[in-house]
């Protein structure tokens, strides 16, 4: 049986297989399923991976009990080749199996949380977030915090990998647990000098993006400015402005770099680097003018001047997308009341292209 998968496997990889094919191999499988008993769980899981994403009307039977009657013995490894097959089905076929694919997945939820009482390591937790949550397209959030509170009583003693792994889940689901926030915080404090300045990295940008200030915020902020006086220069340009970027958006200011920043040479280096790069044109600018304005209203001491005043016009006022509908029931009644759009003004911008209001709902009278 597992023969026959793994030559399906390489007709399908080599997209030499027609649908009458496919529907051959689907059918033979399918009685082999059913004709052999002992069958081990991974031999199942695995046939469910191919069988799930071309079931349809419905999920076979045999299917379905074999998977229910299997699921509750099942490891991690074993879950993610049936989560691979139901993320691989048709949006109109699921539908119309909502029934038979809510029934696997409650299943296979109920499981996770019966596992989390036997953990007690942190990899296995790791490996339940990549499962469910950034290889699966449908996520069940109660578990996510579940398995995130379990995580939590894990992360006061983390190794390099554990600290990588957690921060790369992280990045990806955006997710905030201040417990583990301030777990890795110390981690990256007490070891900051092995640490790798990549790994370093992401971890800011994970802080910045969920806009996380931990508690040990003074002794972080000397680390963030060692690590940053120490490997800045290693990084490619793009990554030193991010890095800087994301540390301003931390409220943490290193001074004499930003004063760098803001020189002929570092500038000439930008146009170069533009040059030879033209795809990071846009991104680059973005980046200079936010760290600008940033520098301007937050360092002032630094005496930065604005020089994006032209850039901002060009590229924020002049282009405002398109209005919400209730921008423009809004824009409507303002006309009627005050008697024309001469008298007032929307899409107000604050001296440094700040736009007031929220998605585009602002208005100011003249």
């Amino acid at each position: 049986m597992i023969f026959l998968y793994i030559h399906f496997s390489f007709l399908s990889r080599c997209r030499i297989m027609d649908s009458e094919m496919e529907s051959a191999y689907y059918n033979e499988v399918l009685k082999l399923l059913n004709s052999q008993q002992g069958l081990s769980v991974w031999t199942i899981c695995t046939l469910a991976s191919f069988l799930l994403p071309i079931s349809k009307p419905v999920i076979p039977n045999i299917l379905m009990d074999k998977l229910l009657r299997i699921i509750p013995q099942c490891e991690i490894n074993n879950m993610a080749l049936i989560l691979f097959g139901l993320n691989r089905m048709k949006k109109p076929w699921i539908r119309q199996m909502y029934s038979q694919v809510l029934q696997l997945q409650t299943a296979l939820h109920q499981n996770m949380n019966t596992q989390l009482h036997k953990v007690t390591t942190i990899d296995p937790l790791v490996q339940m977030i990549q499962v469910l949550y950034l290889k699966s397209e449908r996520r069940e959030l109660v578990l996510l915090d579940n398995i995130m509170d379990t995580l939590s009583t894990l992360t006061h003693t983390l190794s390099k990998r554990h600290f990588r792994n957690i921060v790369s889940l992280f990045s990806q689901l955006r997710y905030c647990s201040p417990q583990i926030m301030n777990d890795l915080t110390k981690f990256a404090i007490d070891n900051h000098e092995d640490i790798d300045f990549q790994d370093f990295t992401n971890f800011i940008r994970v802080m910045s993006f969920i806009g996380f200030q931990p508690d040990s915020f003074e002794d972080f902020q000397n680390v963030c400015i060692k690590m940053l006086d120490k490997h800045i220069m290693e990084t490619s340009l793009p990554k030193q402005l991010r890095f800087t970027l994301d540390l301003c958006q931390m409220q943490i200011y290193p001074d004499h770099w930003l004063s760098s920043i803001f020189t002929l040479k570092y500038i000439e280096m930008i146009d170069n680097h533009i040059e030879t790069n033209k795809e990071s044109r846009n991104i680059l600018q973005r980046m200079l003018m936010m760290l600008n304005r940033t520098t301007i209203l937050e360092c002032p001491h630094l005496d930065i001047p604005w020089f994006h005043e032209d850039y901002c016009q060009k590229n924020m006022v002049a282009v405002k997308g398109n209005p919400s509908w209730i921008h423009n029931e809004v824009r409507s009644a303002l006309q009627e009341a005050v008697g024309g759009e001469n008298f007032f003004q929307s899409f107000v911008y604050t001296p440094y292209f700040f736009l007031l209001g929220k998605y585009h709902n602002n208005f100011l009278l003249l």
